[in-house]
C-alpha cells in the first residue's frame, strides 16, 4: 500500500526503508552474528557474544533479527488479535509452520500447515505419498542437522515439543521424504559431508572432528571399513544427549537393505544415539555380500 514504506509514513514523521541483501547462502549464515557480518560485506563468521546484537549489531546499531516468516505472521496477528492466532495450532506451539517438501515424494514443493497435523498428513495427504507404488522408509526433518524418522514416527505432531522428543527438530522448514531405495548410511554421509564443508571452524570438535567422522563413513560407504574404525566413531561421536535418545534409524536398519557391510559374527543389538551414529551391523568386513545375522532375510 502507498504511504506505508519511505519517510515520514503516514505523516507520522518515522520513515522506514526496505533494502533486499543476497547472500551466498552460507549455512553457517543462519547464525545471527555470521548474516550480520556477511551484510556487513565481511566474511560470514559467528562473533563472539556479548554483546548482543540487540545492543551492538548490524553497523554498530541495536538490531532486531527474525525470520521472514516470523515478520510475514505480523500483519495477520495485529489485524486479528493474539487469541485468533493461538486458535491455530497447538497450545504450546501456535500459528502455522513452513516445510519445504522435497525428495521422494508425489507433490513436492512450499507448503504451510497448521501446527499439530502429524507427518503422516503431510507426507501422504497434502503431499500424494511415494510415488512409482514404492514404500516409504523415512523422512530427514531439520535441515542438515536435523534428524531422520522412520514409518513408526509417521504419525508425530508436527511441533516443536514433539519433533525434539522424537530425535528431531523444527529447524529451517527442510523435508526430505525417502523411499525403500534409499541407504541410510549414505543418508548420514551425505549430510555429514554437508555440515564438514559449512563448518565455521571456529571450535575444535566441529573442524577436526567431523572430518574425522566423515572419513570413516566414507569408507564404510566403500566397504573399506574395519572393527577399529567403528570403535574410533564412537569414541568421536558420543551422544550429546542425557540420557541418550535411540536413534528411529535403528528400526530403519533393521528392516530396509542397505548398501553396507555386515559383521558376520556376534551382532550384537543397534545401539543409535543420534543419525549420525552407526551400530556395529553396518561395520564393512572383507566378505560381501553377506547375509546379517539379526534377520536372514536382510541381504547387505
Amino acid at each position: 500500500m502507498a504511504g506505508l514504506l519511505g519517510d515520514s509514513i503516514l505523516t507520522s514523521g518515522f520513515g522506514l526503508d526496505i533494502e533486499i541483501f543476497k547472500g551466498s547462502g552460507a549455512f553457517v549464515c543462519g547464525e545471527e552474528t555470521a548474516l550480520i557480518s556477511s551484510i556487513e560485506g565481511f566474511r560470514g563468521m559467528p562473533r563472539h557474544r556479548p554483546p548482543y546484537p540487540s545492543v551492538k549489531g548490524l553497523f554498530g546499531n541495536p538490531t532486531v533479527i527474525n525470520n521472514v516468516k516470523t515478520l510475514a505472521g505480523l500483519p495477520p496477528i495485529v489485524n486479528r488479535g493474539a487469541s485468533w492466532f493461538r486458535t491455530i495450532g497447538t497450545p504450546r506451539s501456535p500459528g502455522t509452520a513452513i516445510f519445504s517438501v522435497v525428495g521422494d515424494v508425489t507433490h513436492p514443493g512450499l507448503v504451510e500447515i497448521p501446527m499439530g497435523v502429524t507427518l503422516r498428513h503431510l507426507i501422504f495427504e497434502v503431499c500424494g505419498g511415494i510415488p512409482n507404488k514404492k514404500r516409504f522408509k523415512a523422512v530427514q526433518i531439520g535441515g542438515p542437522s536435523g534428524g531422520c524418522l522412520p514409518e513408526a514416527f509417521l504419525d508425530t505432531p508436527i511441533d516443536f515439543d514433539a519433533l525434539a522428543d522424537a530425535g528431531a527438530m523444527m529447524g529451517s522448514g527442510g523435508l526430505v521424504v525417502m523411499d525403500e531405495d534409499n541407504c541410510m548410511v549414505d543418508v548420514s554421509r551425505y549430510f555429514l559431508d554437508f555440515i564438514q564443508k559449512e563448518s565455521c571452524g571456529k571450535c575444535t570438535f566441529c573442524r577436526v572432528g567431523t572430518r574425522h567422522m566423515l572419513t570413516i563413513l566414507e569408507k564404510l560407504t566403500r566397504g573399506e571399513a574395519a572393527p577399529a574404525d567403528y570403535v574410533l566413531w564412537r569414541s568421536k561421536g558420543r551422544p550429546h544427549r542425557s540420557p541418550p535418545v535411540p536413534s528411529p534409524l535403528t528400526r530403519i536398519c533393521r528392516s530396509k537393505p542397505i548398501r553396507s557391510q555386515c559383521v558376520v559374527s556376534s551382532v550384537p543389538p543397534c545401539v543409535y544415539s543420534s543419525p549420525f551414529t552407526m551400530c556395529t551391523a553396518t561395520i564393512a568386513t572383507p566378505t560381501m555380500p553377506v547375509r546379517c545375522k539379526r534377520s536372514p532375510d536382510f541381504l547387505v
